[in-house]
Order: C-alpha cells, then sequence, then structure tokens
C-alpha cells in the first residue's frame, strides 16, 4: 500500500478494459488517532482520458488499524493517473486533508510505459541556456516502433512541439532512452511533457517541471 501518514492507500485493479469499469480503493488508518467524516474523492491527472463518475465517497469514521473499501467507477479510454484526496477531522478535532501518491492505470493493450521523464538542468538554468530532456520507455508486450513526442508548456502561453520519433521495437522488459532539447527564450516556469503513442493510440504522458530565471 502507498503510505501518505496517517492514511494508506491500495488501487486496483492496475489495468482495466476502456470503457466504464469499477475500481476499487482500499483505504487504512495506520494512525494513532481515529478519523471522523472522511470525504473521499478519487481524482484522475488526465480527466480527458479517465475521469471518475461516481468520484467521491462519504465515511462516518476509521479507527485506527480499521481499513475499508470503496468502489469507484470511471470512465476511461487511454492510460492515465488517478490519487486519492481525503477531507476528515481527527478525534480532537483538529482538521486533516490528505492526498495520495498517483497510480498508474494502464487502459486496455499497453505495449510500454515511460518508466522516467526528467530534465537534466541544474536548479535554475538561465534563458537561451540548452537543456535535455529524457524519457526512458520499458517494454511491456512485444512491441512494433511506438511513436514519442516531447512538447514544451511555455510562460508565454504557447504549447511547443520539440521533437518527434519512432522508438524502437520493444520485447518486454527491455528499456530505451530517448532525449530532445529545449532552449528557454523567457524567464518562468516550463512544464515539460512526454507522450508515447502506439499508432494514434495515447499510450502513456509524464511531465516533469524547470524554472528559468537569469
Amino acid at each position: 500500500m502507498k503510505i501518505r501518514y496517517p492514511l494508506a492507500f491500495e488501487i486496483f485493479p492496475k489495468e482495466i478494459d476502456a470503457g466504464e469499469k469499477w475500481l476499487t480503493l482500499r483505504i487504512k488508518n495506520i494512525g494513532k488517532s481515529k478519523l471522523l467524516n472522511l470525504d473521499v474523492q478519487l481524482n484522475s491527472l488526465d480527466s480527458y482520458y479517465l475521469k471518475g463518475i461516481n468520484d467521491s465517497e462519504f465515511i462516518y469514521e476509521l479507527e485506527p488499524d480499521e481499513e475499508t473499501k470503496i468502489p469507484f467507477k470511471v470512465k476511461a479510454t487511454a492510460t492515465s493517473s488517478v490519487y486519492v484526496s481525503v477531507e476528515s477531522m481527527t478525534e480532537d478535532g483538529k482538521p486533516l486533508f490528505v492526498e495520495s501518491p498517483s497510480v498508474t492505470i494502464r487502459i486496455g493493450y499497453v505495449p510500454a510505459e515511460i518508466r522516467t521523464m526528467f530534465v537534466l538542468t541544474r536548479p535554475y538554468p538561465v534563458p537561451e541556456e540548452t537543456i535535455k530532456c529524457e524519457s526512458t520507455i520499458i517494454g511491456l508486450k512485444r512491441s512494433n516502433e511506438l511513436n514519442l513526442e516531447f512538447w514544451a508548456d511555455t510562460p508565454s502561453e504557447k504549447f511547443e512541439l520539440l521533437a518527434s520519433m519512432k522508438t524502437k521495437q520493444f520485447d518486454a522488459g527491455e528499456i530505451g532512452k530517448y532525449s530532445a532539447e529545449i532552449t528557454p527564450e523567457d524567464e518562468g516556469v516550463y512544464e515539460i511533457h512526454a507522450y508515447l503513442y502506439d499508432g494514434d493510440k495515447r499510450v502513456d504522458h509524464k511531465t516533469d517541471t524547470i524554472f528559468v530565471k537569469k
């Protein structure tokens, strides 16, 4: 289970078919205080591809070491990540807000995934400094060549394509590394996106963020 004290979380199954399906959340109180009036929400990091139909449930109380399971109905079309947020109160009346680590839910046939996506730079690069972005892809099943795209969401609100490339054919467990470069022109926050496609179907998406300043 993934832990964000005082709660532990598990979401399953990790693979579902496209369409309206059910995910189950297992949630456990690993703290020392009873939790009251828990408003539990399932959140998607990309609601275009996966969104909750009943995305909020209520738990009256959760004793220390007690766990419960909550079903959430979702509508999914492509692999996405979800996380859980919980608003509640402790036994002594203190408000508590907890967000779980994210979990990737694979939708349908997924031949590979982006294992990591990093911007390789010092903490605060300056404008006009060329920066390398690198994605590591791991094969989950035998696949044909896949399509990988790097994009940048810039401070000027432009969404710019940095690179588009074909990957190699993957076997299960095989790893490949791919990179692109960006030369920021302005100060501010840049969010770098890596998208992996099998034909026209998006199979994964990862991001990293850099802050550029003089």
